[in-house]
């Protein structure tokens, strides 16, 4: 019986034409010879080992073999040839694989002498080895590429969906704003207060006296002159410029034939500005330099008050100081430019709710209005004190009427804060399961191409 070290002498002398003779897998015809090794034949002629032709043409023995494949030239990572050599290897084990099953142990390349992948390369490592740790190296890396980059334009795309349907729920939430019902709600507390404060109850029950009463009417022109300033200069505003009705809304013309009446002809000279009444003034020309959207909040809150519970304050006036029928003296609460004022408020708020404006503006314009409210009230609070009223109830109301407002601004900022932190919060879930998915891909990618390393140990 011939010993191990004969078999692979008489092996190595083997001249490669006759393989096919001792080869059943060559019975018939090459088994490498279909489309895909004609594929990887064109691939080879650019193959740097190939450049001169074919590098197999003159061997003649299975030792001239190992000497061309120990010469073979290292490929460059992720090169090109690198791909063609890891499709030959794969092409290789495949149909091996298959001729093994049906003919059994290959007589020419026993695969448990090594056979040919026993050469050593140009480096002195095995030919086995070399390929072993190229393939599994190569398999592994381009599968967990493959993985990682295909989940990473999904989680990309899944992102633009989820932020496309945020925004898209955003623009609907947006369109269905209805800006005058907003400021409504949203004033509807402090408005309550504002109500409540000492002067306004005792005016209506009309103990509050004239010469107090025309302080109040001298703060509103202060008023209404920086309203109607800013709201000319503001006149083309892209918001404003809806409600901007100079010749039916505005007042000064009117309080000036009531000071007039009031104090007499030198009532410029009369009539001064008020601590309360220049903080609220100065606020108006701030905005309307700053920030005109939330000019529209003012304009709101006074004009639609004026339409609205003034018309009972007018009459309360006329009782309480017995003024002429022809209106003297109460000339701020009529509005002869408008001939129906419950439709003209209807239309008013129409166009309010026509506004495209986005949440955080609306949000920001009710705060506005919360503010509007307060300055009214400290205007109040200041009558207060030049009527004689109770200064400790008046200071209690009037701090009650402030942490109304900042609660009422910090509640609805809260809310909004919290909407956003949700929606945030949904997003992110939505990407920690993709990135654990990812993570759970990755690895399996991993244990197959593992797992197929020790397959092909096993069976080359």
């Amino acid at each position: 019986m011939k010993n191990m070290a004969t078999e692979e002498a008489e092996s190595v002398d083997t001249e490669v034409a006759g393989l096919k003779e001792k080869c059943p897998a060559f019975k018939e015809k090459c088994p490498f010879d279909n489309p895909a090794a004609q594929k990887l034949k064109e691939q080879a002629k650019e193959c740097p080992a190939f450049k001169d032709g074919c590098m197999f043409e003159n061997v003649i023995t299975i030792q001239d073999m190992y000497e061309k494949l120990s010469k073979m030239p290292d490929v460059t990572d992720g090169s090109p040839h690198q791909k063609a050599l890891v499709e030959v290897l794969k092409l290789i084990h495949s149909v091996s694989n298959d001729l093994k099953g049906e003919i059994g142990e290959c007589p020419a390349f026993s695969a448990k002498r090594g056979g040919i992948f026993k050469t050593l390369c140009a480096d002195g490592e095995p030919l086995m080895k070399k390929l072993d740790n190229f393939v599994t190296e190569t398999l592994i890396t381009k599968s967990v590429v493959e993985v990682k980059n295909e989940l990473e334009n999904e989680i990309s795309v899944a992102k633009g969906e989820v932020e496309k349907q945020a925004k898209e729920e955003k623009s609907a939430d947006d369109k269905g704003i209805h800006l005058a019902e907003e400021l409504k709600k949203g004033t509807m507390k402090v408005h309550r207060q504002a109500e409540r404060v000492h002067f306004v109850k005792e005016f209506i029950k009309g103990r509050v006296e004239q010469k107090i009463y025309r302080e109040a009417v001298a703060s509103l022109y202060f008023i209404y002159q920086a309203l109607e300033e800013e709201a000319e200069k503001n006149a083309d505003h892209q918001l404003f410029k809806h409600i901007h009705f100079p010749k039916e809304l505005s007042r000064v013309e009117s309080l000036k034939e009531d000071l007039q009446f009031y104090y007499g002809d030198d009532w410029q000279d009369e009539i001064q500005m008020s601590d309360a009444t220049k903080d609220y003034v100065d606020h108006i020309h701030d905005i309307g330099r700053k920030d005109p959207d939330l000019f529209i909040s003012h304009h709101y809150t006074r004009y639609l008050g004026d339409l609205s519970g003034g018309q009972i304050l007018k009459k309360m006036a006329v009782k309480a100081y017995e003024l002429p029928e022809n209106g003297d003296g109460v000339r701020f609460y009529e509005f002869k430019s408008i001939p129906d004022i419950v439709e003209f408020k209807n239309s008013y708020r129409a166009k309010l709710d026509n506004l495209e404006v986005d949440r955080e503006t609306a949000d920001k314009l009710v705060q506005e209005a919360q503010v509007s409210f307060s300055l009214n009230i400290k205007l109040f609070k200041e009558l207060d004190s030049l009527a004689g009223f109770d200064e400790e109830l008046v200071h209690e109301e009037v701090e009650t009427i402030d942490s109304t407002v900042e609660q009422s601004s910090i509640s609805d900022n809260k809310k909004d804060v919290q909407e956003k932190a949700d929606h945030v919060t949904t997003v992110e879930s939505e990407f920690d399961w993709l990135k654990a998915t990812t993570a759970i891909v990755i690895v399996l990618a991993v244990l197959v191409a593992v797992g197929l390393n020790l397959y092909n140990s096993n069976h080359v």
